[in-house]
């Protein structure tokens, strides 16, 4: 796992390059974490672990619109 450190210097070069998850970790998001983790009980932040929406980066999430033909690029060790 990245150090906070890591994940501020990726948010300065370009921050649609990380995850809510990783978001929330920065300093300049602590009170909107501490906002949402304390609105959720302990289900809802152990469901978190597998939120796909909340850990994905944004270059993961499929854009907006209708699409008619998707591309998987995968690599080493997918599927």
């Amino acid at each position: 796992m990245a150090t906070v450190a890591e994940l501020q210097e990726q948010f300065n070069k370009d921050p649609n390059l990380l995850s809510v998850r990783d978001k929330l970790r920065l300093p300049i998001y602590a009170e909107a974490a501490k906002k949402i983790l304390l609105s959720k009980n302990r289900m809802e932040l152990d469901a978190l672990k597998y939120d796909f929406l909340f850990n994905a980066r944004p270059s993961q999430i499929e854009p907006a619109g209708d699409h008619r033909i998707w591309l998987i690029l995968a690599g080493r060790g997918w599927g």
